[in-house]
């Protein structure tokens, strides 16, 4: 066993070395971009460029993509794919046998196609458009193309107007959220009828307007045609040109005008243009104060609805002095401060906005965890945060649904269950700022030691043999607490010393041991798990282009077998050898190398080793070999002819090298890496190829990959793939500068925005003016302008060199690109002479400036106006003294400015007022002062008064109403001085004062005992004037309920007779006023009875005899109901029973004062008070003409039926009323009058008291 031992060492320290040998050779590293942005997912078409970014470019390397083996003399390649997956990409060093594989995703494009709700249409009618595509996730933007000089980018349904005619060929494209755009969708023709002799302009070209007020033009040129507008505001014109129009507020209008062109009546052209009216308010939507190294979103909103149709649409001026355009600009500041902020509009009226910003200072804090790595489900985790700012909160959220913010700045915390935790660690300091930092805790849920030295385990250590891995060696790490022993499942071994070797039980492969430490001092260690390492190489493989066959020239993938923990494993290594040849086509290792990709490339017989170190101290090792054997044909072809162009365009020729028997072919495949292919089924056809290159995009270079497919009659494909056979070159020249306009800067610095490769040395040439400059690199051209003469314009030219082993070159030339201009304010009025003549006039200012962005009008130092028109109106309306200035903002900062002041003639003066405010009536002395020679003055009273005079230059006037005044004065200037009149106020009005007013009723009668004045009585004044209200009472204290409140209305209950005083106090110049309400307390009448109920019977004659107490005379009675009354208006009426029924009096004194009350009669039935008649005369004179139940204390008739003598029934009636002759029987059967004789009568009926009574016997008919 001891030899073995030593063996088993002395291969693992050659193993070993071979490894350190291999460890200092680099892993190939590349990366995957398209359009120069690195990505993991590209779209179907997309040209994906890959690029070794490998250390040692001097080594061999290859790619693998997919599955094609790719030779490359450059450090990049093309590859364009044509199916949606995901292809491993593979960059191979053969010189060091090592392998990068990354995942690269291609997604399908979405298919892009479209509706339309008209395809012929007359001039200025809208089409709908209604997007039908679909993709294999969502579509996140729609670009259409309506064929009409617009492009916009919207949702999947939209609009659009045609204000041009002929054929329009629309389409669409659009992008899903894989960032994939579609190819165009088919082209829809949509016929636009019309006229394009219709136009016109709106204040010029410019169609907006900085007041309510726009000059529109009709500029048509059709000829007998009558002309329809439709201002946007609900107003219409048939003028030919309407000329100004007048909007009552600001907006943005759409303008149209519709021709009716004689002979063209069937479609009326129309044309709309959307027109911008008044100058719009900007306000910033921004807090007044931010943190710094946060980011924040500029947007802007605008007073006017419209005139900022699109993000786009605003220009911000940033605190750097950069300009950007777009709303939802993101901003972040890195110090504190104070900054300014400036926001412009770009359509219409040009207004500004202006902001300040207060930048405050963000915590400055840092994390550490300890331990950051191998933490279980047993580990304690401690967060230090460090700072040196003021905290005046923090947060520690641990991301397991545990949070502290009260425990201080380090804190320590267990998770109990494994997984993946996001700990997020808050803080806030006193200036209000709160940053934040976020972590990933991985956590396992496992807490074994394999014996690698695990962080779980800080008590002992433990290591086995590899030939014999049940022999374990157990090690105390700390030494100074030694161990008694030690209990492994169940069974103690004595420790003696620091180490320990047992022999344990052997188990199956990743079982674990239960382990636990008794130390010396008594103490025991938690009980651990431990699990022996014990790892035997496997593995497995595939060929990916062909699961049942082995074929040359495809690609194989070998795996780890799943057999092995892949935890115990420190390193992999993997080596392929063609067994014919004894070459090595493949040679890796690494500590995550479980699997690896590698194309086979020829007919061989090919021997797999894989060897695995496990993660001991002294590491295990295990090696396995396999051999497998490929068959097929190997493909090789080459280039003929010219292989480097400098166009995106070309035609090429290919060369098929491979060697083959024709018999056993069934296919040849060429794809020139363009998305086309060709194949060759006749197999005798010429093994020379042609084909031409149209490349469309914007890559500055393109290495096309070309491949050749060989299928063979067993079913094996080769592929021979080649990306650096041909290469296009497609330069693209460009530059830009944010400030083509300059004036405070003589420093021209031009960007270089060309899309160039392979730039060849001094490759850039820039001529700007007379100056030249040759570069070797992409940066900026800078030239100092000396002695500026201004206005100064320069063309600029940049002219590209470029190419490997073929030049090639590409211009752009921008004609007077740069320009030196100063703003020159200058302006003109053009009736200048207006001065001279008495106002009101209006001046008609003519803008002559130059080089400017915009502008301020400032008139008398308040108005302004920001109008950028030619043309600008100023009225005069009063004689005085007026200052016209003008401000100009140029470009890169320039500004100036002009001013114009002038008198407008006519008579001047201040009117003054003797008094301003007093109580009606107000006597004031209106006076004007002046230093001109009045003739005449027309007072205006203000109240419908007025008066004129010659002389003097007072006036004395009474107002006689309340109310606020302005009264003025019209003077008339001498002859020689121009005859100019001038209309002069008051610099405050005159307040006359309202008296209070004060309206009452003087008398009150107030009723005692009167209770349907629960309330109290109310009591009412109004006023004029506003006034503080005070209440008194004399005597006082006679109302308990009387609250002395301010009110106008109040409501009291007085116990004897009360003078109630209103003070009211003035708020104003006029006098208080107060007054007395009378109220005068009088006794209310009372009635009782002896009984509440009296019990009669019916048809009995009685008295209700009340009880009246009624110390004043003329009062007056009222009982309700009056039924069976003699005189409800009497004080004690005679009754007649009938039914039961509630009386009630009411008795009102000669003073209002009145009050109620009731009494009940209940009445019993008697047979002596029912009346049924012993006979009746039906024969129509109204006397005795029906049979009916009649008499006194009758509820209800039940049931009333006659029989003649036969007993047959003539006549019935159910739950009538008594009394009721209408429900009588008329002496009829049926419609016919009876026959004379006797009949026979039933009643069954209820009476009053609720008892039943029975009728019966017989009435006689007499005709």
């Amino acid at each position: 066993m001891k030899h073995l031992r030593n063996a088993s060492f002395y291969i693992f320290i050659i193993f070993f070395l071979s490894l350190c040998s291999l460890s200092k050779a680099q892993s190939p590293t590349f990366n995957i971009t398209v359009n120069n942005s690195l990505v993991t997912d590209a779209c179907i078409g997309a040209t994906v460029q890959f690029t070794n970014t490998s250390a040692n470019q001097n080594h061999v390397f290859f790619w693998i993509i997919d599955g094609s083996k790719i030779k490359s003399n450059t450090n990049s390649t093309i590859y364009l794919f044509k199916t949606a997956g995901t292809y491993p990409i593979q960059l191979v060093d053969s010189t060091v046998n090592l392998t990068t594989s990354t995942p690269l995703n291609i997604h399908n494009l979405p298919i892009a196609s479209f509706n339309i709700s008209n395809s012929e249409i007359c001039q200025g009618s809208s089409v709908n458009f209604t997007s039908t595509s679909t993709a294999s996730t969502s579509i996140i933007s729609y670009n259409w193309n309506f064929g009409d000089d617009a492009q916009i980018t919207s949702t999947g349904a939209t609009s659009y107007i045609y204000n041009k005619t002929g054929l329009k060929s629309t389409s669409l494209f659009v992008k899903d959220a894989n960032g994939c755009t579609s190819l165009s969708s088919a082209i829809k023709t949509i016929k636009v009828n019309g006229s394009d002799a219709i136009s016109f302009t709106a204040n010029g070209n410019t169609f907006y307007s900085c007041n309510n007020t726009i000059n529109i033009v009709n500029t048509s040129t059709a000829t007998n045609a009558t002309f329809t507008w439709d201002f946007g505001d609900g107003t219409t014109s048939t003028s030919n040109s309407p000329g100004d129009h007048t909007y009552s507020k600001t907006g943005v209008y759409d303008v149209s005008l519709s021709a009716n062109i004689s002979g063209n009546e069937s479609c009326i052209p129309k044309i709309i243009n959307k027109v911008y009216v008044g100058t719009p308010t900007l306000d910033i939507s921004l807090p007044n104060s931010l943190c710094t190294n946060t980011s924040y979103n500029l947007s802007a909103t605008s007073s006017i609805t419209g005139i900022i149709s699109s993000s786009s649409d605003y220009k911000w001026t940033l605190p750097s002095g950069s300009t950007v355009n777009g709303d939802s600009t993101a901003i972040s500041f890195a110090q504190s401060g104070t900054y300014t902020i400036q926001v412009k509009n770009v359509n219409g009226c040009q207004s500004s906005s202006t902001k300040s910003i207060t930048v405050k200072s963000a915590p400055q804090i840092s994390l550490d965890i300890t331990p950051n790595t191998g933490i279980c489900t047993t580990t304690p985790v401690t967060f230090s945060l460090n700072t040196n700012d003021n905290i005046s909160k923090y947060k520690f959220d641990f991301g397991d649904n545990k949070i502290d913010s009260i425990h201080g700045l380090s804190q320590t915390h267990t998770y109990t269950t494994g997984g993946s935790y996001n700990s997020i660690i808050s803080v806030s300091n006193n200036q209000g700022c709160t940053v934040s930092q976020s972590t990933t805790i991985n956590v396992s849920k496992d807490c074994i030691d394999n014996g690698a030295g695990s962080v779980y385990n800080n008590v002992f250590g433990f290591t086995s043999e590899c030939d014999s891995k049940n022999i374990v060696t157990f090690t105390n790490k700390n030494p100074s607490k030694p161990f008694k022993s030690i209990l492994i499942d169940g069974k103690t071994y004595a420790f003696t010393g620091n180490t320990l070797t047992v022999t344990l039980t052997k188990k199956a492969k990743d079982a674990t041991y239960s382990v636990q430490i008794i130390f010396a001092d008594g103490t025991l260690d938690i009980l651990r798990e431990i699990q022996i390492m014990d790892e035997t190489a496997a593995f497995t493989f595939v060929n990916n282009d062909n699961s049942s066959k082995y074929c040359a020239q495809n690609n194989f993938t070998f795996n780890v077998d799943t057999s092995i923990n892949q935890i115990n494993i420190s390193n992999y290594s993997w080596t392929v050898t063609d067994t014919k040849t004894n070459t090595v086509i493949y040679q890796n290792t690494g500590n995550n190398l479980t699997y690896f990709s590698t194309l086979i490339p020829d007919a061989s017989t090919y021997k797999v080793s894989l060897t695995i170190a496990d993660k001991r101290t002294t590491p295990c090792i295990s090696t396995i070999s396999k051999t497998f054997t490929t068959t097929g044909i190997v493909g090789n072809f080459r280039a003929i002819g010219d292989s480097i162009f400098c166009t995106p365009t070309g035609k090429v020729a290919i060369k098929n090298n491979s060697i083959y028997n024709k018999n056993i072919l069934t296919s040849i495949i060429w794809n020139w890496g363009d998305g086309t292919t060709n194949k060759l089924t006749n197999l005798n056809d010429q093994d020379t190829l042609q084909h031409t290159y149209n490349y469309t995009g914007n890559a500055s270079v393109i290495n096309y990959i070309v491949s050749l497919q060989i299928t063979d009659t067993s079913g094996c494909i080769s592929t021979d793939t080649r990306n650096d056979i041909y290469k296009f070159y497609n330069g693209q020249v460009n530059f830009n500068t944010p400030d083509t306009i300059l004036c405070s800067s003589n420093t021209i610095d031009i960007q270089n925005n060309s899309n160039i490769s392979d730039l060849q040395t001094n490759g850039f040439t820039w001529i700007v003016g007379n100056t030249t400059q040759t570069k070797s690199d992409f940066t900026n051209f800078t030239e100092n302008v000396n002695n500026i003469i201004f206005p100064t314009s320069y063309d600029v030219t940049l002219n590209a060199v470029y190419g490997s082993n073929i030049t090639c070159s590409s211009q752009l030339v921008k004609n007077n690109y740069i320009r030196f201009q100063q703003p020159i304010a200058k302006f003109n009025i053009i009736n200048e002479s207006a001065i001279y003549t008495c106002p009101p006039y209006t001046l008609q200012l003519q803008n002559e400036s130059s080089g400017y962005q915009d502008l301020t009008w400032t008139f008398n130092d308040t108005t302004t106006n920001t109008s950028t028109l030619d043309t600008l109106l100023y009225s005069v309306s009063t004689p005085n003294d007026y200052k016209i200035y003008l401000h100009l903002n140029g470009y890169d900062g320039c500004s100036d400015s002009t001013i114009f002041t002038f008198s407008a003639i006519g008579p001047r003066g201040t009117l003054e007022s003797s008094t301003y405010r007093n109580c009606m009536p107000l006597n004031t002395t209106l006076t004007l002062n002046s230093s001109n020679s009045i003739v005449n003055y027309l007072w205006n009273m203000n109240d419908g008064n007025s008066f004129n005079q010659a002389s003097p230059n007072t006036i004395n006037y009474t107002y006689k109403n309340g109310g606020n005044y302005n009264p003025t004065v019209t003077i008339l200037g001498r002859p020689e001085d121009g005859s100019c009149t001038n209309t002069i106020s008051l610099d405050s009005s005159i307040y006359v004062d309202k008296k209070i007013g004060l309206a009452y009723q003087p008398d009150y009668t107030f009723c005692l005992g009167d209770t349907s004045k629960a309330q109290g009585l109310k009591l009412e004044v109004t006023y004029e004037a506003p006034t503080i209200l005070t209440w008194s009472s004399n005597p006082i204290n006679t109302d308990s309920s009387f609250i002395f409140n301010r009110d106008s209305i109040i409501y009291i209950k007085p116990l004897i007779s009360t003078f109630y005083n209103i003070n009211a106090k003035s708020l104003n110049t006029c006098p208080d006023e107060s007054g007395t309400i009378t109220v005068i307390t009088r006794e209310s009448p009372i009635i009782s009875f002896p009984s509440k109920t009296i019990t009669v019977s019916a048809g009995e004659y009685f008295y209700l005899n009340p009880n009246i107490v009624d110390i004043y005379n003329n009062s007056k009675y009222l009982w309700t109901p009056n039924f069976r009354l003699s005189n409800p208006y009497l004080a004690n009426p005679q009754v007649i029973s009938d039914i039961d029924t509630t009386y009630t009096l009411t008795l009102q004194n000669e003073y209002g004062c009145s009050t109620t009350n009731s009494i009940h009669i209940k009445v019993l039935c008697a047979s002596s008070k029912l009346f049924m008649a012993n006979a009746f005369t039906p024969n129509g004179d109204g006397k005795n003409d029906r049979f009916y139940v009649s008499g006194y204390g009758i509820s209800n008739v039940k049931h009333f039926v006659i029989f003649d003598r036969w007993g047959k029934k003539v006549f019935e009636r159910n739950n009538i009323a008594s009394n009721d002759f209408y429900q009588g029987w008329d002496g009829t059967v049926n419609g016919k009058p009876a026959e004379p004789g006797t009949y026979m009568y039933f009643v069954d009926l209820t009476c009053t008291e609720g008892t039943n009574y029975n009728l019966k016997g017989s009435v006689v008919l007499i005709r």
